[in-house]
């Protein structure tokens, strides 16, 4: 008896788990800022970096020229030619002996800060294993139930294989033309490995050959830290009434669920924003969900006062609901990114 109550409890826990982790959710996306304030970085040349046998400035440059913000392009990165007049005039103006306005320059009004690099490592090493195989040659035969004869177990034999781990270490500093002052400096790294055993016929690549690779994703990080840019994320709807819903309202609350499942958000805000009237704006779940909806549609400050609301009705009731505080300090802090983030694009 004891044992089969304890059978039933772990399977109410397991399907309390599954239901758990089936919870409706929708995908979000949020203005990230980027981690140099200065927006004089917009304007950039990438300098030939030390050390660079394999392209990495010339690959960072292409990258920040292609990359696009709300369709736009958001570098303005100089070409070869603009890198040696901001550089012969920079000599110029930090020698003391001429002063360069913005009117009479043909550099440094173009460019405003410098990114130059050394690259620190361009390597690679071998690990050796041995795997077991099964080889062509039956070690002994058995017979199904039909009476036909087949191999139930092969020799084995081991077979000599390797891995290679490559990197590729890049450092980089922003400069300010005007100040000289470094805006940022951090050292990057990729990596990836390649495998083959002794019975492939493929060829392990160099670490030469893997580099472009790697120091494209070493661009790709570097684009990422010093722009804006967007980040995609799963929030979690809450479909349980927490009142007596009339009937109506459950249609509303089901309604609004599909709407947001379709990504038809302001739609489903609009049947939300009914809903809350109907419940006289006391059911967490309804201002809950409905703050999702215009979290998703980039109305954060709407957002964070439903989300507060929320809160304030589940306090009520005596509940304390997770999702509800994480999304509290998320948009909280996803308003302070966005400004922030507004300020870089704008260039303010």
């Amino acid at each position: 008896m004891i044992k089969n109550l304890c059978k039933l409890f772990v399977v109410y826990i397991v399907v309390l788990v599954l239901f758990a982790g089936c919870a409706q959710k929708t995908n979000v996306r949020a203005l990230k800022a980027g981690k140099v304030n200065d927006t004089s970085v917009k304007s950039i040349a990438v300098l030939e970096f030390k050390n660079d046998s394999i392209g990495q400035s010339d690959i960072i440059a292409t990258k920040l020229s292609n990359y696009k913000l709300d369709s736009k392009n958001y570098f303005k990165v100089a070409n070869r030619t603009n890198i040696k007049a901001v550089l012969n005039e920079k000599k110029l103006n930090d020698s003391g002996l001429v002063d360069i306005d913005e009117g009479s320059s043909k550099g440094l009004s173009r460019v405003k800060t410098l990114m130059t690099g050394r690259v620190l490592d361009v390597g690679s090493s071998r690990n050796v294993h041995y795997k077991t195989i099964d080889t062509n040659r039956c070690a002994e035969y058995s017979k199904d139930k039909k009476g036909r004869q087949y191999c139930k177990r092969y020799y084995t034999r081991q077979i000599y294989c390797e891995t290679r781990n490559y990197t590729v270490q890049t450092n980089i500093k922003i400069i300010k033309v005007a100040t000289s002052r470094i805006l940022y400096t951090k050292n990057y790294n990729a990596s990836d490995k390649k495998s083959k055993c002794q019975n492939e016929s493929k060829v392990l690549p160099s670490r030469y050959q893997m580099a472009p690779k790697l120091s494209d994703n070493i661009a790709s990080q570097i684009v990422a830290d010093i722009a804006p840019s967007y980040k995609n994320f799963d929030v979690k709807l809450l479909d349980d009434p927490d009142t007596n819903y009339s009937s109506g309202s459950e249609t509303l609350l089901k309604t609004s669920l599909k709407l947001i499942e379709k990504n038809r958000m302001s739609e489903a805000a609009n049947i939300l924003q009914k809903l809350n009237r109907n419940t006289g704006h006391s059911s967490y779940v309804a201002l809950y969900n409905y703050g999702v909806a215009q979290e998703a549609t980039g109305k954060l400050d709407h957002a964070l006062k439903l989300f507060k609301q929320a809160n304030a009705q589940a306090l009520k009731k005596g509940e304390v609901i997770d999702d509800i505080s994480l999304a509290i300090k998320r948009v909280s802090a996803n308003i302070i990114e966005k400004q922030k983030a507004n300020k870089q694009i704008k260039g303010k």
